[in-house]
């Protein structure tokens, strides 16, 4: 009888003749596979393609493949930026979709949609015809938001979270980056505000005397862009996302978050663990540093993620 063959069999059979290869043996105990194989993994991969869900599903194998992050029997949460709806605001679907298929396929027992993605949302692919099974599947994070206390938060010592975040076996962020007019840029750090209420984030917005900013500076949601970009850190205290997913395949360049603006088109996707290291990379695409971004300096002060590009190795990719 044939032998299943699943990804993680074929990175293990990969190692085994590599060595093989060198002339070297797998005695017990010496290289073990599994370590090889973890070893020889990027911290970052990016793939460039036209094809969206073929790409995202490329750079998710790069890093190993969806069953390293996910188990049999786990539930997983999705966090899609789809807020906005002009072109090159919001995460593709193809990309939450072809997550999703992966999540499924490592043997996840359910994918929740912590935005409750809607069927105008799906529509918004070609390929939504094909995938009717998948999005079927797929169900809306219906948890109520409750108040949790972030441990080592410096400003934000609570915030009213979906429950769902702390719920799910495993969460994955799939975030656009995109131009932001009030802190430069959006991508993994700042999606995490997809996961708390409307209160949480206007007290973001609006500094710490919020009350009193907003009767001031009326209509001013960017008052103290240092406390938001801290606000942001402390956020991301509260659950560290198991995978990161950027759709990087087109997005604004200008007038962000909403949008209309300056489209870009590098057809790129992004993939990785540490949502830090994502962003300092992702800055590139609208011709910022790290260090020019409050969230990530605050992040990675905070001992959130690195910073220092140089330390890591990003896989490239074209499908």
């Amino acid at each position: 009888m044939d032998k299943k063959i699943n990804r993680r069999t074929f990175l293990g059979e990969g190692a085994k003749t590599a060595v093989a290869l060198a002339g070297l043996s797998l005695a017990p105990g010496l290289l073990p596979v599994p370590a090889r194989a973890a070893d020889a993994l990027p911290d970052l991969s990016v793939v460039t393609g036209a094809d969206y869900y073929k790409a995202t599903i490329r750079a998710v194998e790069q890093l190993g493949g969806m069953d390293r992050f996910v188990s049999k029997g786990d539930t997983v949460g999705l966090l899609a930026n789809i807020f906005a709806k002009k072109p090159g605001t919001y995460t593709r679907p193809d990309v939450v979709l072809a997550v999703a298929a992966l999540c499924y396929e490592a043997g996840a027992r359910q994918v929740y949609c912590m935005k409750n993605e809607s069927k105008k949302f799906w529509r918004r692919s070609s390929t939504s015809e094909q995938h009717q099974d998948l999005i079927a599947r797929l169900k809306p994070d219906d948890t109520d938001h409750k108040t949790v206390q972030i441990p080592g938060a410096r400003v934000l010592k609570e915030a009213s979270i979906r429950e769902g975040t702390l719920k799910h076996d495993k969460l994955i962020n799939i975030p656009i980056i995109k131009n932001h007019s009030g802190v430069h840029m959006t991508c993994t750090l700042k999606n995490m505000m997809g996961l708390s209420s409307l209160s949480t984030n206007v007290k973001f917005h609006l500094g710490p005397n919020y009350v009193k900013t907003f009767i001031k500076e009326f209509g001013d949601f960017f008052s103290d862009v240092d406390y938001f970009s801290q606000c942001v850190a402390d956020l991301n205290k509260v659950r560290r996302p198991d995978l990161c997913v950027v759709d990087a395949t087109q997005f604004i360049t200008t007038n962000g978050p909403i949008g209309p603006g300056k489209m870009s088109r590098p057809n790129q996707i992004v993939t990785g663990t540490d949502p830090v290291a994502i962003d300092a990379f992702c800055c590139s695409y609208l011709g910022l540093k790290p260090e020019e971004i409050g969230m990530i300096q605050k992040a990675h002060q905070d001992g959130l993620g690195q910073i220092d590009l140089a330390t890591m190795t990003v896989s490239r990719t074209t499908t």
